[in-house]
């Protein structure tokens, strides 16, 4: 397979939107993980960042535990398909400042995730 797929984290953490921030941010710290992918249907429709965590839940003094993932993640959001080029990754992430995207297949469906310094390490 051609594409960007060498570079792809390919099991990254995901939840579902009705998981609490405080899950999501346990299953991101027990994988050493600065992200989670929010999944329906095996498709990602949305992205929670420990900048997320810190603007949206503890500079707002939100609970973590009660608040859902999905009212605080950061949605929609931006995929590539797995057939990509890495120029053309490289190059979305940097004008649009991503540090992370998703990876998807043809049917839409998470394949992996990108990161900033998984493709910049990498090369």
């Amino acid at each position: 397979m051609s594409g960007i797929t060498f570079w792809m984290i390919k099991n990254p953490q995901i939840v579902t939107k009705e998981k609490s921030v405080l899950d999501a941010a346990k299953k991101m710290a027990k994988a050493d993980s600065d992200c989670i992918i929010i999944i329906e249907d095996k498709k990602p429709i949305g992205i929670f960042t420990e900048a997320d965590l810190v603007k949206k839940i503890v500079a707002k003094k939100k609970d973590p535990e009660k608040t859902s993932v999905g009212k605080v993640m950061t949605s929609p959001i931006e995929t590539v398909p797995e057939t990509a080029a890495y120029t053309e990754v490289l190059s979305l992430m940097r004008t649009k400042n991503y540090r992370h995207m998703p990876v998807t297949n043809d049917a839409g469906e998470l394949e992996g995730l990108l990161t900033l310094r998984s493709l910049i390490q990498n090369t």
